[in-house]
């Protein structure tokens, strides 16, 4: 699949220049497995039969229908949209329940929905 957009900056530097900084350091071998994974995976329905069960691989509804969400661990989140096989609107988001403040420009984005 093709990334055709990235949002998150820590993301995008780990995908662009194999740099971790701005994501989580406990986290940052799972989210090379989770987009090595998005990477090679021919189409969603790969990507889901392929999945550990902790990725929780799901569509989200809603207001959100139509985007992805890929568990990394509590309540981290990979968010992305597919169309026609090139993943777009790539988000590190943390969901929670849109009371949190950012503590810093590198954090992610809170999406303030719980699902």
């Amino acid at each position: 699949m093709i990334i055709r957009s990235v949002r998150h900056r820590g993301l995008k530097r780990l995908i662009e220049d194999n740099q971790a900084k701005g994501l989580r350091p406990d986290l940052v071998n799972r989210v090379r497995n989770i987009l090595t994974a998005l990477i090679v995976a021919e189409d969603m329905k790969t990507l889901r039969e392929g999945a550990p069960p902790g990725w929780r691989v799901h569509q989200l509804s809603g207001d959100r229908k139509g985007t992805w969400s890929i568990s990394t661990s509590g309540n981290w989140r990979i968010t992305f949209e597919e169309e026609h096989g090139i993943w777009m609107d790539w988000i590190w988001r943390a969901i929670t329940n849109g009371t949190q403040r950012h503590q810093n420009r590198h954090d992610a984005f809170p999406s303030g929905k719980l699902h």
